[in-house]
């Protein structure tokens, strides 16, 4: 008797095209957790528009160390693949109570672009989750305001979700004289749960490579390629073990 073969997540380690077999978008009404999402949007939208009027808590929430800064773009950081930042989370308690409802929710953050910004196409670090957008402010629908991945193109609606996989390459855009405010969860696929801190530490170690070497590529590319073929797999593997350290203290009992 032939067992089945067990599914893998992807890893992309040097930003390459995903060859594998997920579609570029999901049916939202299908995944578990969107409806609550979806019902909840008052809330978060809310909670987020109150604390963006405060300016000590306005700069607490923005406050992060990142390897890129890209015009326009702004975002509001609470948990990234499994480690939660307790500092920020705390001041979003309404929306951190609903994503902790969801089963499999490793990521969310808010994603705030500016009008007349861009983000340039570009690919994720796995195919290992759904990647949800909650509309919160959209000022505008397509072609003017919108998301393409893989060659397709689809609207933000306030209060509705767009589930994709964003190992495809993907970009948005805000051609509006307004700013565009979505919320951003990622959804772990539920074959991959039983294996959460595995996945999480992975891509944190997948994301953390993939970023730095694009800082030290000129030196990189000067090593013997004996050097580079060693340093991949131990720079990835003890960035895989401190992550996955972190994981399991941040777990709740």
């Amino acid at each position: 008797m032939n067992k089945m073969k067990k599914t893998k997540p992807y890893f992309n380690d040097h930003q390459a095209l995903y060859q594998g077999r997920q579609p570029p978008f999901y049916d939202s009404d299908k995944i578990p957790g969107i409806a609550l999402l979806e019902s909840s949007f008052s809330a978060i939208y809310d909670e987020l528009l109150s604390n963006l009027s405060d300016e000590k808590i306005a700069a607490q929430a923005f406050e992060k160390w990142t390897l890129h800064k890209k015009k326009g773009w702004r975002q509001v950081e609470l948990k990234i693949y499994g480690v939660e930042y307790p500092r920020r989370s705390r001041l979003f308690p309404k929306t951190m109570d609903v994503i902790n409802k969801i089963e499999g929710a490793s990521t969310v953050y808010f994603s705030l672009l500016a009008p007349g910004a861009r983000i340039e196409p570009h690919v994720g670090d796995t195919d290992a989750f759904y990647r949800v957008h909650l509309g919160l402010k959209i000022p505008g629908a397509l072609p003017e305001c919108g998301i393409e991945v893989a060659g397709m193109q689809r609207p933000w609606r306030p209060g509705k979700c767009v589930v994709f996989n964003d190992i495809y390459c993907h970009s948005a855009w805000n051609n509006t004289d307004e700013e565009r405010i979505v919320l951003i969860v990622d959804i772990m696929r539920p074959e991959f749960r039983s294996c959460a801190i595995h996945v999480n530490s992975a891509v944190r170690a997948t994301l953390y490579y993939s970023r730095l070497y694009e800082i030290f590529f000129p030196l990189i590319e000067l090593m013997p390629r004996l050097l580079i073929r060693l340093l991949h797999p131990t720079f990835r593997k003890l960035s895989y073990l401190t992550h996955a350290s972190l994981s399991r203290f941040a777990r709740k009992p």
